[in-house]
C-alpha cells in the first residue's frame, strides 16, 4: 500500500467513526450529502497530507489533526471553544494584545502539521511555549487557552512638530517596529499630543515628538518595540502679519 492510498484509508476510517458518533454536521436536504463530499475531496486531503507532513508527529495524530482541520475548513464540525474571542480573554485574565488567540484544534494544527510556535495562556497573565502535543491537550483539560505571538513588522510615518499656532511645521520621519495588525496607532498618537498640550507639558521640536512616542511606548509596550526618529530637511515658512 502506497502512501497515499494509505493516508486515504486512515482518513476513510475516521470520517466512518466520526459520522458513527454524530460529530458531523449535515448540511440542508437539498445540497450533496457530507458522505459524497468527503469521497471527492479525500484522495486531495491525502496528497496534501503527504506533502506537509515531515514525521516528527506520531503518523496517527498527525494525520487526525489534518483531517480535523480539514473538516473545520469544510464547516462540518464544530468547535467547542471557536467562540472565544478578546473579551473573553480579558475576563480569563490574560490580556497581552501580542498573542492571537488560538482555538484548541487549531493549536494542534499549527503546531504539529505547520511546525510552528503555540503558547499555552494562563489566568494569571503568563504564558509558556507548548514542547508537546500532550502539552497542548493537557492543557486544553484544564479548561487552558492558546495564542502565537504576533509578527512584528517595519512601519515609517511623519510627524509634525506644529504643536502650536505658530506657524512652524517641522517634518520628522518615524521608523518604528510594530506589532502586525496595529489599528489607530496614528489617532493614538494624537490623542497622547492633545492631552500633553491641553496640560501644557508638551516640548516643542524633536524633543515633543520623542515625548509622545515614549508615552504611547509606555502605555503599549507589546505594540510599539522600538522606533528611530529622523528629522527631515524642508523650508518652513511662518505666518505673515502686519505691524
Amino acid at each position: 500500500m502506497n502512501k497515499i492510498t494509505e493516508n486515504i484509508t486512515e482518513m476513510s476510517m475516521s470520517f466512518a467513526l466520526m459520522l458513527r458518533d454524530g460529530k458531523i454536521k449535515f448540511p440542508k436536504e437539498d445540497t450533496v450529502s457530507v458522505r459524497d463530499q468527503f469521497k471527492e475531496n479525500v484522495a486531495i486531503w491525502s496528497e496534501n497530507f503527504e506533502r506537509l507532513y515531515n514525521g516528527e508527529t506520531p503518523y496517527s495524530d498527525a494525520i487526525e489533526i489534518f483531517l480535523l482541520h480539514c473538516l473545520k475548513e469544510e464547516g462540518w464540525i464544530e468547535e467547542t471553544d471557536a467562540k472565544i474571542e478578546l473579551l473573553d480573554l480579558a475576563n480569563y485574565d490574560y490580556t497581552f494584545k501580542g498573542m492571537k488567540r488560538l482555538t484548541f484544534l487549531d493549536a494542534t494544527y499549527r503546531f504539529a502539521i505547520e511546525q510552528k510556535s503555540v503558547y499555552l495562556l494562563y489566568s494569571d497573565n503568563t504564558e509558556a511555549e507548548a514542547d508537546s502535543l500532550d502539552a497542548i491537550s493537557k492543557h486544553q483539560a484544564k479548561g487552558g487557552l492558546f495564542g502565537y505571538e504576533l509578527s512584528v513588522v517595519n512601519v515609517r510615518f511623519l510627524m509634525t512638530d506644529r504643536f502650536y499656532e505658530d506657524g512652524w511645521a517641522e517634518p520628522y520621519l518615524i521608523k518604528a517596529k510594530i506589532v502586525e495588525g496595529t489599528s489607530n496607532l496614528i489617532s493614538d498618537l494624537q490623542k497622547i499630543a492633545n492631552h500633553l498640550y491641553k496640560n501644557d507639558e508638551l516640548s516643542c521640536g524633536q524633543e515633543g515628538i520623542e515625548q509622545i512616542l515614549q508615552e504611547y511606548q509606555k502605555i503599549h509596550p507589546h505594540i510599539l518595540k522600538s522606533y528611530k526618529i529622523e528629522c527631515i530637511p524642508a523650508v518652513c515658512f511662518g505666518t505673515l502679519v502686519e505691524e
